[in-house]
């Protein structure tokens, strides 16, 4: 059998328990917890049978993935789930996650992600965010930041902010490329969000 999903099972009955910690009433309807449902009136119930959560105000059926990823802001699939939600969840409850559930391969490509992620966020952060390379080009340098195309005013301290939030060795920024071709004060960074 497929050690992911042997994993999941054994983390799904733990969902009563993770609804106990939020603070959610579990004895009859509760607010539903759906982040796009305003619910004012409780609409929702547990089934412990299925280990699933539904409100019969929006239709929000969840599970405790789900639930995990809208209540504690983790991603419902995509390559960051396993680690995001599944392990996190496995740790919590202290369930063994077993070795090969992701492979070096998979976890490189995770953590470059994850640079690229942060980087995104830091080329338009007020700290970060330089004009320069955009008033050199004639551009709306503040309509560029709103689309998420930045630039970096201070380099070194970018990449040391960098290595901070994402706890990247240097030598591991230089060998993706990044601080030898990506990181200088005259580039302009656009990322590609999927």
């Amino acid at each position: 059998m497929n050690t992911f999903i042997e994993l999941t099972n054994k983390i799904k009955p733990f969902f009563k328990e993770y609804l106990e910690e939020k603070n959610i009433p579990l004895n009859g309807m509760f607010n539903c917890i759906n982040p796009n449902h305003n619910d004012g009136t409780p609409s929702m119930s547990y089934f412990p049978k299925g280990n699933i959560v539904k409100c019969f105000g929006c239709g929000y059926i969840a599970d405790i993935f789900i639930a995990y990823s809208d209540l504690d802001n983790a991603p419902k699939n995509g390559h960051t789930y396993v680690i995001d939600n599944v392990k996190k969840l496995a740790e919590k409850y202290n369930i063994p996650v077993p070795n090969d559930i992701i492979s070096q391969e998979n976890l490189l490509s995770y953590n470059l992600y994850k640079v690229y992620e942060t980087i995104g966020n830091l080329i338009i952060s007020d700290e970060h965010f330089s004009e320069k390379p955009f008033i050199m080009r004639g551009w709306n340098a503040e309509e560029c930041r709103k689309n998420g195309i930045g630039s970096i005013k201070d380099p070194e301290k970018f990449i040391n902010t960098l290595q901070t939030l994402t706890n990247t060795p240097r030598e591991t920024l230089d060998n993706y490329g990044i601080t030898e071709h990506l990181i200088n004060d005259n580039t302009i960074i656009m990322p590609i969000k999927t």
